[in-house]
């Protein structure tokens, strides 16, 4: 895995079964191909989220190939039909539309593994979404790692008071959140042939 021309680049689907697996609790989600697939069988949640699966796309949200809050079936079929017509447009091979559960919530975290040439496998942690860029708060440690070293990587962010829920927000389950980081982090080590999970 070491030529960079050999390495696979997991879908998200595919990403969300591998932490799946590893028991790290995420949306239920399910993928479309077309419009027509999306019906009153009670299949589909609301809130909803629909997102472009197309080979080469990683930052979705910079192209626009993301909808949320979708409230109804007509609403998510209009995204599903939007993004087909993002995907022609921009010359994208598609394989479907990730159709999940909206998960409401006051802050997003992103957690990073990678297995780093010279020092191994690390995990990072930070203030996700908008934000990963313009704030850069983030911790990092090289793995394995057990959950206190997780926890410490929190209380370590910048964003720590928000987490706790300052100011009438609502406090985060940081103690699921390490949990998460110490599973990703052994996804990552476990793993030879896993060089990076975002």
């Amino acid at each position: 895995m070491s030529d960079s021309s050999s390495r696979v680049v997991l879908s998200e689907p595919e990403s969300k079964r591998l932490l799946s697996s590893a028991g790290i609790a995420i949306p239920a989600f399910s993928v479309v191909t077309s419009a027509e697939e999306i019906t009153l069988d009670g299949r589909f949640r609301f809130p909803a989220v629909a997102k472009l699966i197309a080979t080469g796309l990683s930052h979705k949200s910079d192209l626009g190939a993301v909808r949320v809050n979708l409230g109804s079936v007509d609403e998510l079929r209009q995204a599903v039909i939007e993004l087909e017509s993002l995907a022609n447009r921009e010359g994208l091979t598609r394989s479907g539309v990730l159709i999940e559960d909206l998960i409401p919530h006051d802050l997003e975290l992103f957690i990073g593994a990678i297995r780093d040439a010279t020092y191994g496998p690390a995990i990072t942690v930070g203030l996700g979404g908008i934000w990963v860029e313009a704030l850069d708060d983030r911790a990092m440690r090289l793995l394995p790692l057990d959950i206190e070293q997780a926890s410490a990587m929190l209380r370590e962010l910048r964003a720590w008071p928000m987490l706790q829920g300052a100011r009438g927000g609502r406090a985060a389950n940081t103690a699921a959140i390490a949990e998460a980081i110490v599973r990703i982090g052994r996804l990552i080590v476990d793993d030879p042939q896993l060089l990076e999970l975002e």
